[in-house]
């Protein structure tokens, strides 16, 4: 990691957000109530940022670049979803946002190096039975937030898993989980449950496999 990246870093609460872009909402509305309620307006809204107001390129990690709509997705998906990270007006959404999009990089990027996986035919899999979660569950919010998507992607919504772009984006998702699994696995079993000691393994891992990380905006 470079050293302003080091020095403006301090990886707060990792968020579990297993999703990348558009489906980044609707599965943190799997995981419990989020704002505003209403799903439609609220999925429409995520989609619809361009990350005007930051620039094109907020971050490159080891060349690749993070853009700034990632990062307003991002910071839209941390604002709404109070439960996870406590009271928003008590942390620096931009930051966490930013601090998590870097460190997903470069797990994904690590994936194969370690002898981490996730095939096509497992995503594929994982997609369906989320969308029958979501479809046949009882939580009227996440069946607008999934339908809304799929009008995005001009899609019905029960075709929205089969699309190769959704089964790609939780590939990559589960791809990220397993991941922080590996990381949490090379942890000492007593020290598997301390949030201290994971965080801290993130950041090592993150110190040790990304060799250039350049932060182009102060969060």
């Amino acid at each position: 990691m470079s050293d302003t990246a080091r020095k403006r870093s301090h990886f707060p609460k990792l968020l579990a957000v297993l999703g990348v872009g558009f489906l980044g909402l609707i599965l943190v509305a799997i995981a419990g109530p989020t704002t505003p309620t209403n799903g439609t307006d609220a999925t429409n809204a995520l989609l619809n940022l361009d990350g005007h107001q930051y620039p094109a390129v907020v971050a490159y990690v080891d060349g690749t670049p993070i853009s700034g709509a990632d990062l307003a997705q991002r910071v839209f998906i941390v604002q709404h979803n109070p439960h996870v990270v406590g009271d928003p007006s008590q942390f620096n959404a931009e930051q966490i946002a930013l601090e998590q999009l870097i460190v997903e990089s470069v797990l994904l990027k690590s994936a194969n190096g370690v002898g981490v996986t996730v095939s096509e035919q497992e995503a594929a899999d994982y997609a369906l039975a989320r969308q029958n979660a979501i479809l046949n569950g009882d939580d009227p919010i996440a069946r607008d937030r999934y339908a809304a998507t799929a009008a995005q992607m001009g899609v019905q919504p029960q075709d929205l898993a089969s699309d190769p772009r959704t089964i790609e984006s939780y590939r990559q998702g589960m791809l990220l989980g397993r991941m922080y699994d590996h990381v949490l696995g090379n942890l000492p079993e007593n020290q598997r449950n301390n949030t201290t000691a994971f965080e801290a393994a993130i950041r090592s891992f993150v110190d040790q496999h990304a060799k250039d990380i350049q932060i182009l905006i102060q969060p």
